[in-house]
């Protein structure tokens, strides 16, 4: 396999994992009384492990759509 593709298969599961985590916090409190609640943390932390999944993908595939048009296999 190729770097590039290595580096799609790796964001998809890290996506994966990262919505997930963020379907089971919701079923946690996002707020309580007295603050933030337990799933206040979870849905954030999840949130950006998702943001930062999508980028790592993106970049993975400009790496892989610019070394197809310099000819070269995979990542530069």
């Amino acid at each position: 396999m190729t770097n590039a593709k290595t580096g799609i298969i790796a964001g998809v599961a890290v996506l994966t994992l990262g919505i997930v985590s963020l379907i089971i916090s919701f079923d946690y409190g996002y707020y309580s009384e007295i603050g933030p609640g337990p799933g206040f943390f979870p849905v954030w932390i999840s949130g950006i492990l998702i943001v930062l999944a999508i980028l790592y993908i993106i970049e993975n595939l400009r790496g892989k759509m610019s070394a197809a048009r310099n000819g070269r296999p995979g990542n530069p």
